[in-house]
């Protein structure tokens, strides 16, 4: 058997190739040698034979390509030799792999791109922001990359097409159009079909600011009774949409993550309602503490919608879907008020805050707003459970007072 590891760092640090020669080698032992040129240079090359003829590896530059870096080289290019493989040739194949990878159109990755986003392991993309990724691509992007190898997209030809965007005034699909494209290069170099990702180039650039964001609007504290009022006193909404916009009132969630809701997840008995993850903006197991007039609610519910745990709160007619995610804040509009749904969440926070009786960090819970990395790490999995409860209750009791101040106020 041929010897291995005969080199070693000092005896390739200490071997010249002598002048009247144009390079010598230093043999490692079964086929891996060092070639030592007569300027200084020193390159790592493996012997093999293969159907009875003598072919050469090249595995780069000493110290570059270390000794250590070699003999593994060395050791996987045996292996192939033993399961019947040339690697020189599947060198070769595989580089060939990659150049036609590279060459695949883009429109080719996005769909694969996109098949895995809403599988992949972790943090799947919800429906909505597939739908909406997927839109995106097809009304305004494929058009003019769809056919164009992705190795050979630029920051110049993104810019192009997301300047096209911007000039309609349509600036939130401009960047959501962008985020699109950059996470489908983040996937074409992980499963290397694209060498970088040219939407980098375009961050912060000027050409495509976004106005200053408009957020949801809110209920004023001093409307927050005469809206109670009038969502109890409509005779043309219909009771599901009256329960649902003061479900928003009183807990806060996320329209799609109460709209979608099912009866298997409320909890009479221990009075908690568990919205599972995938209806959950970030994604994660919510469990909502509901106080007293919100089981009310449900139990005024459930003769009219109840047809097992998996039949929907909030639906009405007979087609047992869920009500749409305009129906509240269209009904809010109805009833006069400039408000959204959404913006119950910032009169809650607004409210409690100002109220200084409640832990921060159980309001925000309670909004599922996301947490600094930092603060993740010294909160751990603090759920504000207990706190979040009387919170919920006293906060319940302070909307219903402002009714009956609005009520007075008004002599009604």
């Amino acid at each position: 058997m041929a010897k291995l590891n005969l080199l070693t760092d000092r005896r390739i640090s200490g071997t010249k190739c002598p002048s009247d020669k144009a390079f010598i080698y230093l043999n490692d032992g079964s086929g891996l040698r060092l070639k030592v040129y007569n300027d200084g240079r020193k390159q790592w090359h493996f012997r093999l034979v293969y159907d009875g003829k003598e072919s050469t590896q090249s595995f780069g530059a000493y110290p570059l390509i270390s000794l250590a870096d070699a003999r593994e080289k060395a050791n996987a290019s045996r292996g192939q030799l033993s399961n019947g493989f040339n690697p020189v040739q599947e060198k070769k194949k595989q580089k060939r792999l990659i150049a036609n990878s590279y060459n695949d159109p883009f429109k080719d990755v996005a769909e694969e791109a996109l098949k895995y986003f809403k599988i992949r392991p972790g943090k799947p993309w919800s429906d909505k922001h597939y739908k909406r990724s997927k839109g995106i691509l097809i009304n305004y992007v494929y058009k003019k990359l769809g056919a164009i190898p992705i190795n050979q997209i630029d920051h110049v030809i993104v810019l192009d097409v997301l300047k096209e965007i911007h000039g309609k005034g349509i600036y939130t699909t401009a960047h959501h159009a962008k985020n699109v494209i950059s996470s489908i290069f983040t996937y074409a170099i992980h499963s290397n079909k694209a060498k970088d990702n040219p939407t980098l180039v375009l961050q912060n650039n000027s050409l495509l600011s976004r106005p200053k964001v408009k957020h949801l609007k809110s209920l004023e504290i001093d409307e927050v009774g005469k809206f109670v009022l009038a969502v109890q006193a409509n005779k043309s909404l219909h009771v599901v949409t009256k329960s649902i916009l003061m479900l928003h009132v009183y807990t806060a969630l996320r329209v799609n993550s109460l709209r979608q809701a099912k009866w298997g997840w409320l909890d009479e008995n221990n009075e908690i309602f568990t919205v599972p993850a995938e209806f959950m903006k970030n994604r994660q197991v919510f469990k909502v503490p509901l106080p007293k007039v919100a089981i009310e609610i449900f139990n005024t519910l459930k003769p009219l919608t109840y047809r097992g745990v998996e039949s929907y709160i909030f639906q009405t007619g007979q087609k047992l879907i869920p009500i749409s995610e305009n129906t509240s804040t269209n009904a809010i509009k109805k009833l006069g008020f400039a408000a959204t749904s959404h913006g119950m969440r910032t009169l809650m926070k607004r409210v409690l805050t100002k109220q200084n009786k409640y832990p921060y960090d159980a309001i925000e819970r309670q909004l599922d707003h996301k947490r600094p990395p930092l603060d993740d790490a010294y909160m751990g999995d603090e759920d504000w459970l207990k706190e979040r409860k009387a919170m919920l209750q006293w906060y319940a009791k302070w909307i219903d007072s402002q009714k009956v101040k609005y009520e007075k106020e008004m002599n009604i």
